[in-house]
């Protein structure tokens, strides 16, 4: 995938929760300027798009979530790239999503014991 330099795309492990990526900075130390914020935005939405054709054979079957300064965890801008091929998966992978921070914790335990 070709990405500006700087920007990254990792595939974070989250239970339930296939073909779910996040687009983010490099350096998240560094707020982005209302040009770049635009610009990372075009990016997921073209990364989005190029993932969702080669897992589902449709370009448009893709979900985006950017949040704002104020409503995230971890510093830094970063968009969050789900795939679903119907609007029900859709809701599930948004169920997931909004568990991670439960499933991530409890599947760790169970993987070490």
């Amino acid at each position: 995938m070709n990405l500006p330099p700087h920007l990254a795309l990792k595939r974070p492990w989250v239970p339930g929760l296939d073909n779910y990526w996040v687009l983010h900075r490099r350096d998240p130390t560094r707020p982005l300027s209302d040009h770049e914020r635009c610009e990372m935005l075009s990016v997921a939405r073209r990364v989005a798009q190029a993932l969702a054709l080669e897992a589902h054979g449709d370009p448009e079957c893709y979900s985006l979530l950017f949040n704002g300064a104020r409503t995230r965890r971890t510093p830094g801008d970063h968009v969050h790239i789900l795939l679903s091929p119907s609007l029900r998966e859709k809701r599930r992978r948004f169920f997931w999503l909004h568990l991670k921070h439960l499933t991530r914790p409890v599947a760790r335990l169970i993987s070490a014991g």
